[in-house]
């Protein structure tokens, strides 16, 4: 293996370690953002209680998007493990 193709195996390695590490803070965000609309559909004043169940489901959505990015990379990151 030569030297220009380690160095591109590290780059795309990397690559996927910080979309890995974007993801688990999107992750965060979606969970973080889906309890805050939770808390202010129960709010007894709250205006349109049914707009933040459709924003959770959002965040939910998000969140699922989120997991399944991570597993993507994580098998990805396996498989090039495998490679070498």
């Amino acid at each position: 293996m030569s030297v220009f193709q380690k160095t591109k195996a590290r780059a795309l390695w990397l690559w996927h370690v910080f979309i890995l590490l974007g993801s688990l803070f999107g992750l965060s965000v979606c969970l973080k953002l889906g309890y805050g609309f939770v808390e202010t559909a129960r709010e007894a004043g709250s205006d349109n209680p049914s707009m933040w169940w459709v924003l959770l489901a959002l965040a939910i959505g998000g969140a699922l998007f989120f997991i399944w990015e991570i597993a993507q990379r994580i098998r990805l990151l396996r498989e090039m493990k495998q490679r070498r």
